[in-house]
């Protein structure tokens, strides 16, 4: 029985093996748009659970910024090292990174600020709403340009 098992299951993962490796080949971003969205998920977790506590405690805006202050330097760190595997000019993709972190950071907030005051819509959806908006330009300029 427990032989029988083990050949099944090693053939599950040969089938598993050949299906990824055809995939990988066929879109050779897939797996650092994997690996983006995993660093992406924890940070924004990070992010969104330092938010949700900051903001009861102070206002709004200075909570956002907080969050996503402490949230991103995680990121940059992660995804130079992993996803997109900087190795090179470090200080170009620093200097990038952080001018897109302060267009990231303005439009959130400001977005937030905006959609919880005027239209009423809850702190929670509205902090959601802008990340992932954010999530979507942000692997795109990181592959083609901080981390190029």
């Amino acid at each position: 029985m427990t032989q029988k098992f083990q050949i099944r299951n090693e053939m599950f993962r040969e089938k598993l093996r050949g299906k990824y490796l055809k995939l990988t080949k066929k879109y050779p971003w897939f797996i650092q748009f994997a690996k983006y969205l995993l660093i992406g998920g924890g940070t924004a977790a990070v992010e969104f659970v330092l938010f949700a506590v900051l903001s009861g405690i102070i206002p709004i805006s200075p909570a956002n910024v907080i969050a996503v202050t402490l949230a991103t330097v995680g990121n940059f760190l992660l995804n130079g090292r992993w996803a997109f595997r900087q190795t090179r000019n470090i200080r170009r993709s620093a200097v990038l990174y952080l001018i897109l972190f302060g267009l990231n950071l303005l439009f959130g907030t400001l977005t937030i600020k905006f959609l919880v005051e005027v239209f009423g819509v809850s702190k929670a959806l509205a902090k959601l709403g802008t990340m992932a908006c954010i999530v979507c330009w942000n692997f795109i300029l990181y592959r083609k340009v901080v981390f190029a």
